[in-house]
This record gives structure tokens, C-alpha cells and sequence, in this order.
């Protein structure tokens, strides 16, 4: 059984875009060297160059002196200035990237300050893949590149993130899309995030689509259930369907039903969920009821979670049994080919690893870094 990692994900967390040069030259060298890189000033820095702001501003006035010589118009030139310090001073270690092939694009994860190298990046003579030249931009940030994906099998609302020209920009507007996909399940606050994808080419048969839903909605109910029964720990109840029917007539006349759908369908398309509990214990049941209906095992982050998960584990399995059962979910799943979309381990993993490696720290005045 495959699991998925479960991590507590910032909505207004930093996400980055660099491309690899003109016609995606680098892209190989990128993810070989494990680096992100510039090219803007190449021209105006050495190795001896200091990364402060101070010496940047000399930096700076330099290059906008020289490209208003050659005729630069001013946007250009503060376009080039304004993406350097992006790279310079605005990403983060832990801040998720990505870079843009040809036919793919890689997700990856800074794992280093700006630095700058003279030293060319080289895929060699024995690369399988051709090389369109040594990379040479000084200005460079480490990267624990993921997964890379082809264009093809993008979600469409995440490919709006990708579609800037410039060399260097933000795609933090579409964070919590691109945590969808890379991530899979992912909780913020108490709101856990969940994502499905339908995989037929056909037209959508209606009755498959109203069943899933069905299942999602009973799936809901099942987790307020769990969190009432969960007392001191344990949870000692066998859940029938009944159960769970009656509970969702009752959170449905009372407008008390949360569960938000976003269904990007398209044949093949994506099916994305938010669920929002009461107590961390209805989110961590809902987490476990979706991931046992597609044979998928929650890995949780935290000792704690891991503790109501062990403890609630077994009685959310056998309803979420029951209820597919009860809603066709095998022929539902075959019709719609549904499945559980495969998480990105590399980047989930180097993510945690630097989360707790550096914690962010709240700043009244600043936000959270």
C-alpha cells in the first residue's frame, strides 16, 4: 500500500519560477548541478563581489548606467534589476521553485542562500541528455530538485503559474493549486486539502460523478462522528452506514455542511476537495477516511497526530468499507479510471526536512518567516 505524507502547509508561503536561459538552454544543467541560476550581471560581479544590499546598490547604478549607454529602455532595465533582487533577496531556504523545460517543468526546493560561482556546471561527455553549452551565470541558489512533469499532464489552473516571461517571478498566487499537486493532501489551520483525478478520456458519466460526491459528503459526516466518540485518547465504536446517513441529514438541514469542492474535469481533470473540522481530531478523520477510500496510508508529520491517528485509525477504515460499499465506489473508480494522484516525495521530504531544520519564525511586524 502506497502512504502519502501529511504536512501543515502555509497558504502565504513563497513560491518561485526561474527559467533556464533563452530556449530553456540550462534546464539540464540546472537539475544536474542542483542549482538555480542568473545570468543578469554576469558582467558587473566577481567571486570577490559581497551579497549585501550595500554593495548591490554600486552594483545596480553600474548596470543601469552602462544599459542606459547601449540604448536599454528604462522598463528593461528595471524589469532585469527587480527580478536580480528577487533572486537575491527575496527567496528563501525552504521556499518551493521550479524551472521550465522544454516539455516539462521540475518542482524542486531552495535549499541554500544566493551565492556566486565562476565555476562552469558541465554535464559531460558521458550525459545521456545533450547539452546545449556549459552554464556560466555567476548568481546561483542550491535546489533539491523533485519530479519532473511533463507539460502535457499539468492541471490546467496550475498553468497559469508558469505563463510570466520574465526569467525570475513569483507564483504565490497560485500556491495553494501547486500544493494540490505536488503535495496531494496537505492541512492548513484545521482545513485539510485533498485531491483526486480522474483519469477517463470519455465523456463523464453523471451517476459516477453524483456517487463519488455522495462518498465525499458521507465521509464528512463519518469524521464529526470520530470526533465525538474520540474522548482521552480512544475511541471505542463500531460505525454503521445508518449512522453516517443520519448525521449528514442532520449537518445538511442545520447548514452545517463544509466540504468545498473544485472540479477541473476536462476528461481527464482533477477533482479537489477542502474539508474544515471542528477539533484537529475531525480533520486528521477526514484525512485518513479519504486516503483508506483510495487505499492510500496518511503519514502524519507531528508525534500528536500520529497519536489520534493510531487510536481512530481502525474504526474510520471499516466505515469508509461500509460506506463504499454501500455507494458502488468499485464501479465508480473503474468508470471514472479515479485515483490518488502520486505526491511529489522528494519535494514533501526535503520540505519537512528544512521546516524543521529552520522553523519559521512569526515577526508581528513582518509576518511569518
Amino acid at each position: 500500500m502506497a502512504d502519502c505524507k501529511i504536512l501543515e502547509m502555509d497558504l502565504q508561503a513563497a513560491c518561485w519560477v526561474v527559467r533556464p536561459g533563452r530556449g530553456y538552454a540550462h534546464y539540464n544543467e540546472f537539475l544536474f548541478g542542483k542549482v538555480a541560476a542568473i545570468g543578469h550581471l554576469d558582467e558587473f560581479i566577481t567571486s570577490d563581489t559581497k551579497l549585501d544590499k550595500d554593495s548591490f546598490d554600486d552594483v545596480f547604478k553600474e548596470f543601469y548606467k552602462e544599459g542606459a549607454k547601449e540604448g536599454i529602455t528604462q522598463y528593461s532595465i528595471a524589469s532585469n534589476l527587480s527580478q536580480v533582487k528577487k533572486f537575491l533577496f527575496d527567496m528563501k531556504v525552504g521556499d518551493l521553485i521550479f524551472t521550465i523545460g522544454e516539455g516539462s517543468i521540475v518542482a524542486g526546493v531552495i535549499t541554500s542562500d544566493a551565492y556566486i560561482s565562476e565555476e562552469p556546471i558541465s554535464l559531460g561527455e558521458d550525459s545521456p541528455v545533450v547539452s546545449k553549452g556549459d552554464l556560466n551565470f555567476k548568481l546561483r541558489r542550491g535546489v533539491d530538485w523533485g519530479q519532473a512533469y511533463s507539460k502535457d499532464k499539468i492541471p490546467l489552473a496550475i498553468k497559469r503559474s508558469f505563463m510570466a516571461n520574465q526569467t525570475v517571478f513569483s507564483a504565490a498566487e497560485h500556491i495553494k493549486y501547486i500544493y494540490h499537486w505536488l503535495n496531494v493532501v496537505f492541512i492548513n489551520d484545521n482545513t485539510i486539502y485533498t485531491s483526486s483525478k480522474i483519469n477517463q478520456t470519455e465523456d463523464i458519466h453523471h451517476y459516477s460523478v453524483t456517487k463519488f460526491s455522495e462518498t465525499l459528503n458521507a465521509l464528512e459526516a463519518l469524521a464529526t462522528i470520530i470526533d465525538e466518540g474520540y474522548q482521552d485518547g480512544t475511541l471505542d465504536t463500531k460505525i454503521n452506514v445508518e449512522q453516517v446517513l443520519q448525521r449528514l441529514e442532520e449537518l445538511a438541514f442545520n447548514e452545517e455542511l463544509n466540504l468545498t469542492t473544485q472540479q477541473l474535469f476536462m476528461s481527464p481533470g482533477d477533482y479537489w476537495t477542502g474539508f474544515t473540522g471542528k477539533t484537529r481530531v475531525a480533520t486528521i478523520a477526514f484525512t485518513i477516511a479519504i486516503c483508506c477510500l483510495f487505499n492510500i496510508t496518511p503519514v502524519f508529520a507531528s508525534q500528536e497526530e500520529m497519536d489520534i491517528a493510531e487510536a481512530i485509525y481502525e474504526p474510520v477504515s471499516a466505515a469508509v468499507e461500509r460506506i463504499s460499499d454501500k455507494n458502488n465506489m468499485e464501479l465508480v473508480v473503474n468508470k471514472l479510471e479515479l485515483a490518488f494522484p502520486e505526491q511529489n516525495k522528494k519535494v514533501v521530504n526535503k520540505s519537512d526536512e528544512l521546516r524543521k531544520k529552520f522553523p519559521r519564525v512569526t515577526n508581528s511586524s513582518k509576518g511569518t518567516r
